[in-house]
């Protein structure tokens, strides 16, 4: 009865550390309803997950303005633990999210006002950088004016893509 659960975690915020190793892997016991921690995995400021279905992989963004990426970590999902987490820099600004979606990594950057699609090898890790499209319009000159992309979901396993913008 016992679910194994993956959490990314802010590791500072506003300049403050706070404590966290970064990305960790949780046990929920559905009978008793507690939840505990199995292991973590260091890793800065990992903000959103995915689980790969076909590897032994997560994978997070680095939420950190303009030196940010994403992150490939092993987890065994039987027993939760986790390895090393192994960092691909080239998403624009602040990826807040994450989407595994026909054999590539997507991301919605933020403060980058764009989807950052990567390529991934036969292992399912986190090979390249393959494109992004930018959501921005650069000729508007206030934040709360340009985009900032939120999410990236494919459409029933179409080409398709539908990305939440909050701007």
């Amino acid at each position: 009865d016992k679910q194994l659960l993956i959490c990314g975690t802010y590791t500072e915020m506003r300049g403050v550390q706070t404590g966290s190793h970064g990305v960790y892997s949780l046990a929920f016991d559905a009978k008793t309803g507690i939840l505990s921690v199995i292991d973590s995995a260091q890793a800065y400021n990992p903000s959103y997950v995915a689980i790969s279905n076909e590897h032994d992989l997560i994978y997070a963004v680095k939420e950190t303005g303009k030196d940010a990426g994403v992150y490939t970590i092993p987890c065994n999902k039987n027993t939760g633990k986790l390895g090393v987490a192994e960092f691909c820099e080239g998403t624009s600004a602040d990826p807040c999210y994450v989407a595994l979606f026909n054999g590539k990594l997507l991301t919605a950057d933020y403060s980058g006002g764009a989807v950052t699609v990567f390529g991934m090898n036969d292992n399912g890790k986190v090979d390249k950088r393959l494109t992004y499209v930018n959501l921005a319009d650069n000729s508007i000159s206030t934040d709360e004016e340009v985009s900032h992309a939120h999410t990236v979901n494919p459409i029933n396993n179409e080409s398709a893509l539908v990305i939440t913008d909050l701007g």
